[in-house]
Formats: structure tokens, C-alpha cells, sequence
């Protein structure tokens, strides 16, 4: 059998090699950009096939939002609509969100806990197309976040 531990700590160190690549890039906004990437896509390789990883803002029947968010992981088997590379994704098809930043410092470590507690705040409805069984029962399952 494999030695898992040797497989994922290798992936760490081509993550953390990646992400160091990525300083290259003089915007902060680029080097973002770049090592969300790198985190969607090593996610998009190892997660079920269920669950697509996105990027964009998770909305509830309220038409409340959660603002942007780096990284959304959705049921693939859940409607999410796209508009120029960006999704918008219906809660009930959230499965969680990631925010990734370089610094964890105090204003970015504010503003990842203010978009968390916004997402959480939104509502799931039965209502929506999520589902589709005809059950009126509403999944008491909150957003994962991590």
C-alpha cells in the first residue's frame, strides 16, 4: 500500500513551492489570484467528483450575499449560474467555502471572519431547485467553513 503521509507531504511542499513561485508577480491582487488557483485547483483534483470548486458569491432566496469569495465548494450536481468567470451559487448548494490569504494578519484575518459570518447568516429554502426529491424537509446542514 502507499505511503499516504509521503504523498501528501510531498503535495505540501509543491503547494508551499507554487505558492512561493507566485511572489514573482509585483500585484497583490496577482499573487491572490495565483495561489487561489493553485489551492482550486490541487482541491478540484482530490475531492469527490461531486463537488466543483469555485469562485464568486453564495446567494440566498433573499438576495443576500456573501460577498466574494476565493474559493466555494459546490454540489456539482446543484445549478450555480456563471457570469464572466465569476459564480453565483445558490447556498443550498454550498458545501463550504475557503478564504485564503497570504498574510493572516489582523486586517485580513477581519475580513476573512466577516465574509464567514456573513455567509453563515444566509438562509437555505426548500424552495429551491436544489431539491429535487419532493421532500419538504430542509437539510439542517450549515455551510462548512473553513
Amino acid at each position: 500500500m502507499a505511503d499516504l503521509t509521503e504523498y501528501y507531504t510531498n503535495h505540501e511542499n509543491a503547494l508551499l513551492a507554487s505558492g512561493k513561485a507566485a511572489r514573482v508577480l509585483e500585484s497583490t491582487t496577482s499573487k491572490g489570484r495565483a495561489r487561489e488557483q493553485i489551492i482550486s485547483d490541487f482541491l478540484q483534483a482530490h475531492l469527490p467528483k461531486r463537488v466543483a470548486v469555485e469562485r464568486g458569491e453564495i446567494i440566498d432566496s433573499n438576495r443576500r450575499s456573501s460577498g466574494e469569495v476565493e474559493v466555494i465548494l459546490v454540489d456539482h450536481e446543484s445549478s450555480a449560474l456563471r457570469v464572466g468567470g465569476e459564480s453565483v451559487v445558490p447556498v443550498e448548494a454550498a458545501v463550504g467555502l475557503i478564504e485564503i490569504k497570504s498574510n493572516l494578519s489582523g486586517s485580513n484575518l477581519d475580513d476573512a471572519i466577516r465574509k464567514i459570518t456573513r455567509a453563515k447568516t444566509l438562509i437555505r429554502t426548500k424552495h429551491h431547485s436544489f431539491y429535487r426529491t419532493g421532500s419538504d424537509r430542509v437539510p439542517n446542514v450549515p455551510v462548512r467553513f473553513i
